[in-house]
């Protein structure tokens, strides 16, 4: 627990949804509107789905395309630290997916009837509750090590609720909304 003093020191954190691949061909949700929502949430930290060892051996073509082709690039940019959470998603991707293509933007893809939907997808890959709980010890891990900073977790839209899910009643966290209100 992060206490400074004698008052406890609670970190904001957004949980975002990505699409992988399909940022390329969703009209509403491409890497230039996943560019202006995370400029919209000015993190001071990106947990990020990538590998722990292909981050640390500077290996850009294990990365997926939003974080190789987009997010990497902006957080550089920005001074934003990215923190690798992992990237091991055990089942196939979701079909919601398809969505993305027919107009469905980030606003949908971010919520709780998709992160409904996601729940009982993952029911289906036996390996998903663990996995998504490796992901959350990990934007933990991040959270307790920098407590106070502004966080945003860009997980697969797939185990996006498992990681609210595993954030909400944490003492050190304040959730908030993953589609950011009007600036």
């Amino acid at each position: 627990m992060a206490i400074h003093g004698l008052r406890l020191i609670r970190t904001p954190v957004a949980v975002l949804g990505m699409a992988g691949a399909w940022h390329r061909w969703a009209p509403r949700y491409k890497f230039r509107h996943l560019e202006a929502l995370v400029r919209r949430f000015a993190p001071d930290l990106l947990c990020a789905e990538i590998g722990r060892a292909d981050w640390e051996a500077g290996r850009q073509r294990a990365l997926s395309p939003e974080y190789r082709e987009c997010l990497v690039p902006l957080c550089r940019k920005l001074g934003v630290t990215i923190v690798p959470v992992d990237n091991h998603w055990p089942g196939p991707p979701s079909p919601v997916r398809l969505a993305l293509a027919l107009g469905a933007g980030p606003r949908w893809l971010n919520s709780t009837l998709v992160d409904r939907w996601h729940r009982a997808w993952a029911r289906l890959w036996p390996d998903a509750t663990l996995a998504n709980q490796a992901v959350v010890e990990r934007i933990l891990e991040a959270v307790q090590r920098d407590p106070g900073r502004r966080v945003l977790a860009a997980v697969r839209m797939e185990r996006r609720f498992a990681v609210i899910d595993g954030l909400r009643g944490v003492d050190e966290v304040i959730l908030l909304p993953s589609w950011p209100p009007p600036v």
